[in-house]
């Protein structure tokens, strides 16, 4: 395919010019396009390519900001992603943004197939469509999501479902991590309380974590799983009680 030069943005501040040249689909979301690209960067750092997922922001993307510019909303996740990794959280290592087209480069979690990521709001998962059978550290998995959603309440940072990611290896079995990876609509909000944050964050880990476990999970573990779940941010849980007998 062609490859494409566009100039990138660092949440340092830093910009280079990077070529990417799309070498097929990743996924799709509700305000982009992900493609797997290999990435040349140019421009005063050392030239060299790399495996990489390019998100391209649709032209009717819906931010909730009708009255910011493209540029505006990129300047915004880049923004949210500095925060986010300034406090600690698991971000991305690679997180570039093109602020004039709207796109966004960002690390292959999938490491070139042989993980698969699983998230709540593309319409296909990013490597092999397969249900997952055994997630070996679920309970610290979901005792990591509920960090999240409580340390980003500390910090003013609204998080909801669709900022979490879970990678898990290829073949359904193994260890999971975890990342905060689609920041289209996470938002900072200093005129909230931290528990009103907190609540809105855990509603939203609970509906990650359930939609997880339904989507993915084979259905002999899923009971299971959603017990683990309701333990470890149960509050603002209302599962049905016929899903847990």
């Amino acid at each position: 395919m062609t490859e494409k030069a566009n100039v990138f943005t660092k949440h340092d501040g830093h910009e280079s010019v990077v070529s990417v040249r799309k070498l097929r689909k990743a996924g799709e979301g509700a305000t982009g396009r992900l493609h797997f690209v290999s990435a040349r960067v140019r421009n005063g750092e050392k030239p060299h390519s790399v495996s990489l997922v390019f998100k391209k922001i649709k032209k009717d993307a819906d931010f909730g900001h009708e009255e910011k510019s493209l540029s505006e909303n990129m300047d915004d996740m880049l923004r949210v992603y500095s925060r986010l990794r300034a406090i600690g959280l698991p971000v991305l290592p690679t997180f570039r943004i093109d602020r004039e087209r709207g796109g966004i480069l960002m690390t292959d979690v999938t490491k070139g197939g042989k993980f698969v990521s699983l998230t709540n709001n593309t319409n296909e998962i990013m490597g092999e469509n397969k249900f997952i059978s055994r997630i070996d550290n679920f309970e610290s998995l979901v005792r990591h999501v509920a960090h999240c959603a409580k340390h980003a309440a500390k910090h003013k940072i609204s998080l909801w479902r669709d900022e979490y990611n879970i990678v898990v290896p290829v073949g359904g079995v193994g260890k999971a991590q975890l990342y905060l990876t689609d920041l289209d609509v996470t938002s900072f909000e200093p005129d909230t309380t931290v528990r009103e944050i907190q609540e809105v964050n855990l509603e939203g880990a609970s509906a990650f974590l359930l939609g997880i476990v339904d989507k993915y999970i084979v259905s002999e573990r899923r009971k299971d799983y959603m017990k683990i779940i309701l333990k470890h941010v149960g509050a603002s849980l209302e599962l049905d009680n016929e899903d847990l007998k």
